[in-house]
């Protein structure tokens, strides 16, 4: 990956977050949620159901930690792109998605002895309903801090502003509380 910037500061792996890279991973959040709460879905088939139910969260994860990624973090992760490489000193990334990234790796994208078993301690729909829209929110403070030279990059593909907190599909005994602390 070069980081030779261009004449307005630029790089052409910046160009290629902000043009490729994260509106992908925004719409296919929103495609997997949508995909999980369309009512006229066929829920009888689970494979399918579940490599949703991954997606959501796969992508959810590699949001949050864009989000919420220090820039000193970066030492140790060569290559991993911070919303803060992008924004204004100002911009405050939401310090309540940090936690929900050790649920998604423990029971999401690392196989543990521990993963959970009880359907009351797995992630669930209404935890997508708390998530989702705090990714949303966190993108739109990501959008009104965007340093001046990446404002021409950044255009969102998905029509997300004008779609609604979908409803839930599971539920559980958990309550929403802590679920983003």
């Amino acid at each position: 990956m070069t980081l030779a910037s261009h004449a307005d500061g630029v790089t052409p792996a910046e160009k290629a977050m902000l043009e490729e890279h994260l509106p992908y991973e925004l719409d296919m959040l929103e495609a997997a949620s949508a995909f999980l709460h369309d009512e006229k879905r066929d829920r009888t088939d689970v494979a399918v159901r579940n490599a949703m139910i991954e997606a959501f969260w796969i992508h959810a994860r590699n949001l949050i930690e864009f989000l919420t990624l220090r820039r000193e973090q970066r030492d140790g992760a060569t290559g991993v792109a911070s919303a803060r490489d992008f924004t204004k000193k100002t911009f405050s990334s939401p310090d309540n998605l940090g936690s929900i990234v050790n649920d998604v790796n423990d029971q999401i994208t690392h196989l543990r002895y521990e993963r959970k078993t009880s359907p009351q301690e797995k992630l669930a729909g209404w935890n997508m309903d708390v998530v989702r829209p705090a990714i949303l929110s966190g993108i739109e403070k990501f959008e009104d801090s965007l340093q001046e030279q990446y404002k021409p990059l950044w255009v969102w593909r998905s029509s997300h502003k004008s779609q609604p907190v979908l409803a839930t599909m599971v539920t559980t005994t958990a309550t929403i509380k802590g679920v983003l602390s």
